[in-house]
């Protein structure tokens, strides 16, 4: 079974690709407070300017390495989700089709 953050990683490139998914929803996923209600499990918000965003004290990069673009920027898509959000995740992705 594929890991639920790689999950949330294909299904924000596919939503990217086939322009399913808009600036506003992009820019809610940056923050903390969004990204919580949506995924309760997870920590960190959703999305990133950068990867070394919500580092604090951490030497640990909480998003992946390989960036997606949006409307010709860079996001970084977050490494945190756990299987509890699997099920929220789906869902998220299906309010987009």
């Amino acid at each position: 079974m594929i890991g639920t953050d790689k999950l949330f990683y294909c299904f924000v490139e596919e939503l990217i690709k086939k322009s399913l998914i808009d600036e506003f929803e992009v820019e809610s996923l940056k923050s903390k407070e969004y990204t919580k209600n949506l995924f309760h499990a997870t920590d960190y918000s959703a999305f990133a300017n950068s990867r070394n965003d919500n580092m604090g004290n951490s030497t640990y990069k909480r998003y992946r390495a390989k960036p997606v673009t949006f409307n010709g920027t860079d996001i970084f898509v977050s490494t945190q989700f756990y299987d509890s959000d699997r099920d929220a995740i789906i869902e998220w992705y299906r309010k987009h089709l």
